[in-house]
């Protein structure tokens, strides 16, 4: 019967290096390759925290803006009533069209273009 063997580089020096050795170069491996994904990782779930709190701070300011804009519309309202509207026309003491007088003023006083 054939037999087929497979000759790894691995394997042909396990006569010379003691499986332990081995397996302490497997795991160093595996550690060299792990611990920069996880520190990446430490840091996409630090940026991720970041936001989170940073949206809810964000979302709350927009709930004191929006209580505020309320208040001032309704204060608004209130100073745009037609009853003080025309309070203030009656303090600013205005007058009828027919009791004003123009000044009349000569027409070379006024300034004119040249090229005409």
């Amino acid at each position: 019967m054939n037999t087929l063997s497979l000759r790894l580089p691995i394997i042909s020096h396990c006569g010379r290096l003691k499986t332990r050795t081995i397996l302490k170069l497997i795991f160093g491996g595996c550690a060299i390759c792990i611990l920069p994904l996880l520190a990446i990782y430490l840091f996409q779930v630090g940026d991720l925290i970041k936001v989170s709190l940073s949206t809810k701070a964000y979302g709350a300011e927009i709930e004191e803006l929006k209580e505020k804009a309320l208040i001032l519309q309704t204060e608004s309202t209130e100073h745009l009533s037609l009853g003080i509207i025309e309070e203030k026309i009656q303090e600013s003491n205005f007058v009828k069209v027919e009791e004003i007088k123009y000044i009349p003023i000569p027409s070379y006083y006024f300034a004119a273009s040249e090229n005409q």
